[in-house]
């Protein structure tokens, strides 16, 4: 007997994601997403849009696995069921609204097989509250094909003059600016996925967009490894969801060669993340990365970026990387190195009394301050996780031993991994990373000069 294909229609879902450490098994990862997705070109006049307004029940017979539920004299049982009323938008008509059907039915009109998950309906009916149907014409006659939709779908349609978080809540108002904008018809390029028979667009994107195949990771991956610029070359950690594909590969050749060159006292390790997304989340990226050593958080340095619009090459991309982001490599070992003869501490104070210990705490705690304005850390992360980071950073140190500019900058390199645990405001750290790669080039003397502590009997 042939063995049955096992679908997980749950893969579709806004909130899937998965991540590892293996080259390999990214590429199995990657080769799986890809099989399932489609990249469509469709005219927005083909499309209608069915938002779901409300969700009721409806007082009918009670199914369950495709059956009438029954008694236990063989009658039909009736109840309550969910119910959803929809409002039809297409482009020669004002939004209408449909009849109230069950969940069932109402997917049933639409589709050849199995109902999706229960995940993947309180998604649809209860966060996104949009589902799309392609008119597909064939051989002269219509077919009509039903999509889910991501939650993305709608913030993707700034092209049609379409923007807001009014655009996640259905309304008549919403609806009708809908319809009378896919009244002009563009041409369109639609990202979608596909397990078994259920359909789920993610994007629309205007024409001009071009897929970049994900493959392009490990030729970019392999090409610098075959170019023995860097040494070894070790992948830390990927993440894979519906929207992006993120690599980090790292260099730990480079950090031990940093090390011994520039005396640092803790190994810097460089290395690349690699970001795509098919849904036109983000654009190919190579970033230069930081990560100090017994630590998981980043600090992100120069990126090459491209869009998915134009031609270039695997062999173009690493040469954009070989001049913006591993030339800059030096850079930053470097000037930590320089930072290490930096007196933050008077060599002068004696640290094993009050008056020692209270102006070493000043000093380090002005240090910090001006380095976090000349930073950014504020833009980046706001003004209350920015005080509570400081505060945090100001309360770790032993006012026992003298300190440099290197202290602090190191200590600086830690913001990402200490803001995961702040709030809101730092679950995108990719801001904060770009501030604290720039802490070795802060002049740590000059700010030391300004807030000089007098030290008093």
């Amino acid at each position: 007997m042939e063995k049955k294909e096992i679908r997980n229609e749950n893969l579709l879902l806004d909130s899937w994601e998965t991540s590892g450490n293996d080259l390999e098994e990214l590429k199995k990862t990657v080769d799986a997403l890809t099989k399932r997705t489609q990249f469509l070109r469709w005219k927005s006049g083909d499309i209608e849009l069915l938002s779901f307004n409300d969700r009721r029940t409806l007082h009918t017979t009670l199914r369950k696995n495709g059956k009438d539920v029954v008694d236990k004299d063989g009658k039909p049982v009736e109840g309550d069921v969910p119910c959803v009323v929809s409002t039809l938008l297409s482009p020669d008509k004002l939004p209408s609204e449909c009849q109230s059907l069950t969940l069932d039915s109402f997917l049933k009109s639409y589709r050849e097989e199995s109902v999706p998950t229960k995940e993947l309906l309180n998604e649809w009916t209860d966060t996104t509250k949009l589902g799309i149907v392609f008119n597909d014409t064939e051989e002269g006659n219509l077919k009509k094909r039903f999509y889910l939709t991501s939650s993305n779908t709608l913030q993707t349609m700034d092209r049609f003059g379409l923007a807001g978080n009014f655009l996640s809540e259905p309304s008549l108002e919403r609806d009708m600016l809908i319809a009378k904008q896919f009244e002009k018809d563009y041409g369109i390029t639609v990202i979608a996925r596909k397990v078994g028979e259920t359909k789920k667009v993610f994007s629309i994107l205007s024409d001009k967009y071009r897929h970049l195949d994900q493959d392009l990771i490990f030729k970019v991956i392999k090409d610098i490894t075959n170019s023995g610029a860097v040494g070894t070359v070790k992948c830390h950690r990927w993440e894979v969801s519906n929207f992006y594909t993120k690599v980090w590969v790292e260099f730990p050749e480079r950090a031990e060669e940093f090390s011994v060159l520039y005396g640092l006292k803790t190994e810097m390790i460089p290395g690349i993340l690699i970001t795509t997304s098919d849904t036109g989340d983000s654009s190919f990226s190579v970033c230069g990365t930081w990560r100090v050593s017994g630590h998981n958080s980043y600090i992100l340095a120069s990126e090459v970026k491209k869009k998915h619009i134009g031609n270039f090459t695997p062999e173009s991309i690493l040469e954009d990387v070989s001049q913006q982001v591993f030339a800059e490599y030096d850079k930053l070992p470097k000037a930590l190195c320089d930072l290490i003869t930096v007196d933050i501490t008077d060599p002068t104070w004696d640290l094993s009394t009050t008056a020692g210990l209270k102006a070493n705490r000043a000093e380090v705690e002005a240090s910090i301050k001006t380095a976090f304005k000349s930073l950014g850390i504020v833009k980046a992360i706001g003004k209350k996780a920015e005080k509570t980071l400081r505060e945090a950073m100001v309360e770790e140190f032993d006012y026992s031993v003298p300190f440099t500019a290197y202290d602090i900058a190191m200590s600086i390199f830690t913001l990402p991994e200490r803001a995961v645990f702040v709030g809101k405001a730092t679950r995108d750290l990719s801001n904060l990373q770009k501030c604290v790669y720039k802490a070795p080039f802060v002049d740590y003397k000059a700010q030391k000069e300004e807030n000089d502590v007098i030290l008093t009997a």
